[in-house]
């Protein structure tokens, strides 16, 4: 995926005109990446809107959309037509990632689109430099197509019985799919697992509206970025996909309360356990801000005396939690659902 981001960079880079002036001023990145995120939110600001010009002025003249009707590329011009004619659902924009390579750069974003914005959709917004300004040269659309399956069996468990509202749901990785207990260590509350193994963050952002805020939930308990930190994600890409998940939930359910599950210590992950400690402290920071936000610590519980974590609350692969450290973990969820 990387390798054809940079092929396809590479061929916008020769539809750019750049100066000295400007390669030293994007060096670092952090101030082109800047550029392109406010320019991003105009671009998506004048979609919404249906202004056509302002979309056109962002843009090359030769800019195209690929996946926007269809299989093939549209050329700007045409995509105008129907933002003019109001017929193009522009979605939210809930995640935006960007990445400069010199004097190109991309956006990564990830759209809640379709009839009631229900449908999670990537794009990536191509930009270059042209006569010294960041211009939009190429859009790709594509359908979300992460854990699709998982999806849709919760939709069919859904349409046999549906939870009723109110509830909580537990949300997140492989350690929310494995608590089979959910029901009988919260025998007084109405509780929705819908957990799926190997997940990130932004799987739960993307799908929220069709696993989270659908059931209109008093509170939504929240484990992820144990796998988002395995796959080389930083601390601080962690917060800031909790903080987008929160937003999105609260977009929705705004009185709902959201706990975060610590990330957890775990034998088979140690060595990755700074950069965990690191997004716990970020998030238990936030949470500490906001009313209806909690940072739910079951990663203190789960070091023993020594500082390592406690053999005895894993199953043999050293990352799974056995009936014991699901016991540990529900005490302190426990204790959240209680504190009003």
């Amino acid at each position: 995926m990387r390798r054809s981001i940079l092929v396809m960079l590479c061929g916008l880079l020769s539809l750019g005109i750049s100066s000295p002036a400007l390669d030293r001023a994007i060096a670092g990145g952090t101030q082109a990446e800047a550029v392109i995120v406010a320019h991003s939110r105009q671009f998506q600001k004048a979609l919404a809107k249906g202004d056509a010009s302002g979309c056109l002025s962002l843009a090359l003249p030769n800019a195209t959309w690929f996946g926007f009707t269809g299989e093939d590329s549209v050329a700007f011009p045409a995509m105008v037509r129907l933002v003019k004619g109001g017929s193009l659902n522009t979605g939210v924009v809930v995640s935006r990632e960007v990445s400069s390579y010199g004097t190109a750069a991309v956006a990564h974003e990830i759209t809640h689109s379709g009839p009631e914005e229900l449908s999670p959709v990537r794009r990536s917004l191509f930009w270059t430099q042209h006569n010294g300004q960041w211009k939009l040269a190429h859009i790709h659309s594509s359908p979300y197509q992460a854990w699709q399956k998982e999806i849709a069996r919760f939709e069919e468990q859904d349409q046999q019985e549906t939870p009723k509202p109110g509830g909580v749901v537990f949300v997140g990785s492989s350690s929310i799919r494995d608590w089979k207990t959910l029901q009988q260590d919260f025998p007084a509350t109405n509780v929705i697992g819908r957990g799926f193994g190997g997940s990130e963050l932004i799987d739960s952002i993307a799908y929220a509206p069709r696993i989270v805020t659908n059931y209109q939930p008093r509170a939504v308990a929240v484990y992820a970025g144990d796998n988002d930190i395995a796959r080389g994600k930083k601390a601080a890409r962690v917060f800031r996909d909790f903080r987008r998940l929160v937003e999105v939930i609260h977009r929705r359910s705004p009185q709902a309360r959201i706990g975060f599950i610590a990330v957890k210590p775990s034998i088979k992950r140690w060595n990755l356990w700074p950069e965990m400690k690191r997004a716990n402290s970020l998030i238990h920071q936030y949470a500490s801000g906001h009313e209806r936000i909690a940072y739910l610590d079951i990663a203190t519980p789960m070091l023993g005396t020594r500082g390592m974590p406690r053999e005895d609350l894993f199953v043999e692969d050293g990352l799974h939690l056995n009936r014991k450290g699901y016991e540990l973990w529900a005490s302190v969820v426990r204790s959240w659902l209680t504190d009003r």
